[in-house]
């Protein structure tokens, strides 16, 4: 009887609560102004119902702001007036948000960070805009400072930190412009991989110079690497024997290599095929003349000269000698062409600063001739920009080996882990 009393008078306070203040105080005798339930406590919480995923969806026409606890997915939904969305979402329906500490169960085919309108999507760090993606797909990254404006970063012992690929007839892979700094900096830290790798069918690299680098690369694994400065390509190898750089045509039948040291000599171009120069015909047109070749390395000179009284003297640039080396297994040889009668004559007195020419049988004719001679370069010592010095060796050269070749199979092998698409 005293139950059924106090449930009474609780309906009566209720009921009065309603009809006069049209709110409602659980735990509270003042319930806020603009609440119609107003629920206080320092030791519990409000529970809301309680239902899998099926029992939820299974609610009959939900009204919009229905809320219920999720037990499958362990997370509290409401209905939008359209569908069920799960709290913490973008407000879509099957659209949830990305967390600050990440998402599990993604599904790269369906979810993405961006837009699905044409608006560009922009990244930020301390309210400075530093990376836009603009709708139509390019990307525009702006530091404003001395660091990298983009950095790409491998660390695998394979792959590539940055690929382009561009399928239009003048598309471009990969293009990138500096005012005053770098464009672009490669720079690979294996022993095996390569700073920029490039593949294409007309240019695989353009790289274009108005006043300051034109292209600047750099490869720590001692073989051929570019750096540069006020010229478009500057190479430099990094190791005793190595090039500067190696270029070949159809698919390693020619090839040179470029600022190469090769057994310890130095080479300027070496490659297979022949040395030439390229001039006007008489109509115009362009024709090829070659460079006479030698399996020694030597310097040439010519001149003209005087018997007088059947002898003359003929003395070498000083700086011809200089740079040659003169001894009895790398004699001065010398040609001589007469241009007047008399008993011939002979070649005597060789060094590397001149020779004698003398006529035979002791005679005394007074004609004019030309000459020209054939010397073995000598040695040469270089120091480079960090104050090393080098030895490249010269006298005795012939035939040289070549020790490090770039062969067909070598460049199959670099396509093998760089392929084509």
């Amino acid at each position: 009887m005293k139950q059924l009393l106090k449930i009474t008078i609780t309906l009566l306070l209720l009921q009065y609560a309603t009809y006069t203040h049209a709110q409602m105080g659980i735990g509270t005798t003042t319930p806020d102004v603009s609440a119609k339930l107003d629920i206080t406590a320092t030791d519990k919480g409000f529970l809301m119902p309680r239902m899998t995923t099926a029992q939820r969806i299974a609610i009959t026409t939900p009204a919009t702001g229905l809320q219920v606890y999720d037990e499958t997915t362990n997370s509290i939904w409401f209905y939008n007036g359209t569908a069920w969305t799960e709290l913490g979402s973008s407000g879509t329906a099957g659209n949830p948000a990305w967390e600050l500490l990440g998402n599990t169960g993604t599904n790269d085919a369906t979810n993405f960070i961006g837009t699905t309108d044409a608006e560009d999507l922009i990244f930020k760090t301390n309210n400075i805009e530093r990376m836009k993606i603009e709708s139509y797909g390019s990307i525009i990254a702006d530091t404003n400072s001395n660091s990298g404006t983009f950095t790409a970063y491998n660390g695998s012992t394979s792959g590539t930190a940055i690929t382009g690929v561009a399928t239009g007839n003048n598309g471009s892979g990969l293009d990138a412009y500096s005012n005053g700094g770098t464009a672009l900096y490669a720079y690979d830290l294996s022993s095996t991989g390569y700073g920029i790798y490039a593949l294409a069918s007309k240019y695989p690299i353009f790289a274009k110079n108005t006043g300051g680098v034109g292209w600047v690369l750099t490869n720590l694994d001692a073989s051929a690497s570019f750096t540069g400065q006020d010229v478009g390509v500057y190479g430099v190898g990094r190791a005793s024997d190595s090039a500067g750089g190696y270029f070949e045509s159809d698919d390693g039948f020619d090839h040179a290599f470029v600022s190469y040291w090769n057994g310890g000599t130095s080479y300027k171009i070496t490659g297979s095929g022949s040395v030439a120069t390229i001039v006007d015909d008489l109509d115009g047109n362009k024709v090829t003349m070659f460079c006479p070749e030698s399996p020694e390395i030597t310097f040439t000179d010519s001149g003209v000269g005087q018997l007088i009284n059947g002898e003359a003297q003929i003395s070498l640039d000083p700086i011809l000698t200089k740079n040659i080396y003169v001894d009895h297994t790398s004699p001065l040889k010398v040609f001589v062409q007469l241009e007047g009668d008399c008993n011939g004559v002979y070649v005597t007195n060789k060094s590397a600063t001149g020779f004698t020419v003398k006529e035979l049988q002791n005679g005394n004719a007074n004609v004019p001739f030309s000459w020209s001679l054939i010397a073995t370069r000598a040695d040469e010592t270089r120091s480079n920009r960090l104050g090393e010095t080098k030895t490249s060796k010269h006298v005795g050269v012939r035939f040289q080996k070549i020790t490090k070749q770039f062969t067909v199979q070598k460049m199959k092998e670099i396509e093998k882990n760089h392929p084509k698409n």
